[in-house]
C-alpha cells in the first residue's frame, strides 16, 4: 500500500506565481505514483471582511429584524453584518437580542455571510446537529447506508441511543435550562467511517461532541456579544480526522508548524499511542521541495 496524504504550505504553488504573498495550504491524496485528489485552503487573515469564518460559532446580537424579507441581520463582530433567515431560528427574533449562531456561508462578492441557529459539529465518526425548524418528539439517530453490514448499523444505532439518552438525562439533572434548548432539537448522524470502528469508539465520539456542544452554550452565558465560541478546524485537520488508516499508509508534511499541530491533534483525537502516530506521520526535511517530489504543481 503506497497511499499517502500530503500536506504542504507554499506560495501559490498551483499557479507557479512566486511573486504573490498568498500562502496556501495544500492537501493532496497520492496513490499509484500520482495525485488523485487535491484541495487548496487559502491562508487568510482578512477576518474583518468575514473570510475564514465558515463553520465558526459566535454569540451575536440581532441588529435589524426585517419582516418583509423574513430575515434578520446580526452582528458577530466584523465589519459586515450577517444574514439570518427566520427559518434558521427557533422563535421570533427581536432587535438587540443575543443568540448563538454558526456561519454557514462566508461573504461572496456582494453577499454577506449567512448564519443559522442550527448548530452542527462533526467528529471522526459522528455528526451532532441542532435543528430549530421543527421539534422532534423522538430522538433522531441516522446511520450511513454506506455501512453495508446491517447488524453493525443496528448495533451502532442502538448503542448510540443508550449513550445519548444517558447524556440528556445527566444534562437535565444539572442544567434544565440548557436541556430545554437542546432536547427535542438534537439529532445524530453516524458517519460511514464508523463502519470500521469499534462501537465503544463511536460512543466516545458521541460523548465528546455532546460535551463540546454543551460547553459552547455554557460559554455563551458568560461572555459578551460578538465572541467566537467555537472555531472550526482547518480543512487539513479535518482531512486527517477522516483518514482511514487501513487505506492510508503515511501522512507527510514539509511544514514544521503543521507537523506539530497534527502530532498534537492525532495524539488527542485519533490514537494516544505516540509510536503509532510517529509511524504514520512524517516530517519531510530535504532540499528538494515536497511539491516537486509528488508532482503537486504539475
Amino acid at each position: 500500500m503506497n497511499n499517502k496524504l500530503i500536506l504542504t504550505r507554499n506560495i501559490n504553488v498551483l499557479n507557479n506565481n512566486k511573486s504573490s504573498n498568498n500562502i496556501d495550504v495544500i492537501t493532496a491524496f497520492y496513490s499509484d505514483e500520482r495525485i488523485r485528489e487535491i484541495s487548496l485552503e487559502p491562508f487568510s487573515e482578512d477576518a474583518a471582511l468575514g473570510s475564514g469564518i465558515l463553520g465558526n460559532i459566535y454569540k451575536c446580537r440581532v441588529k435589524n429584524v426585517v419582516k418583509n424579507i423574513k430575515a434578520a441581520f446580526v452582528d458577530i463582530g466584523f465589519a459586515t453584518e450577517c444574514y439570518l433567515p427566520f427559518e434558521e431560528a427557533d422563535k421570533e427574533l427581536k432587535n438587540e437580542q443575543e443568540i448563538v449562531v454558526q456561519v454557514k456561508r462566508e461573504n461572496i462578492k456582494t453577499k454577506v455571510p449567512y448564519v443559522s441557529k442550527n448548530i452542527e459539529l462533526t467528529g471522526r465518526y459522528v455528526v451532532i446537529a441542532l435543528n430549530y425548524a421543527k421539534e422532534n418528539k423522538d430522538l433522531r439517530i441516522g446511520v450511513s447506508l454506506k455501512i453495508e453490514d446491517v447488524q453493525k448499523r443496528e448495533d451502532l444505532k442502538n448503542d448510540a441511543r443508550v449513550r445519548i439518552e444517558a447524556l440528556l438525562t445527566e444534562l437535565k439533572s444539572i442544567n434544565e435550562k440548557l436541556f430545554e434548548i437542546i432536547n427535542g432539537h438534537v439529532s445524530f448522524i453516524i458517519r460511514t467511517n464508523a463502519g470500521d470502528a469499534k462501537v465503544e469508539e463511536v460512543s466516545s465520539d458521541i460523548e465528546v461532541l455532546f460535551k463540546r456542544l454543551i460547553d459552547i452554550y455554557l460559554k455563551s452565558e458568560t461572555v459578551p456579544s460578538k465572541t467566537c465560541l467555537y472555531k472550526k478546524s482547518a480543512d487539513y485537520i479535518e482531512a486527517v480526522r477522516d483518514v482511514d488508516f487501513n487505506e492510508i499508509s503515511e501522512i507527510v508534511t514539509d511544514d514544521k508548524a503543521i507537523y506539530e499541530e497534527l502530532m498534537e491533534y492525532m495524539l488527542l483525537n485519533i490514537n494516544g499511542d505516540k509510536e503509532f502516530v510517529k509511524s504514520v506521520l512524517r516530517f519531510y526535511d530535504s532540499s528538494v521541495p515536497l511539491d516537486s517530489v509528488y508532482k503537486i504543481s504539475d
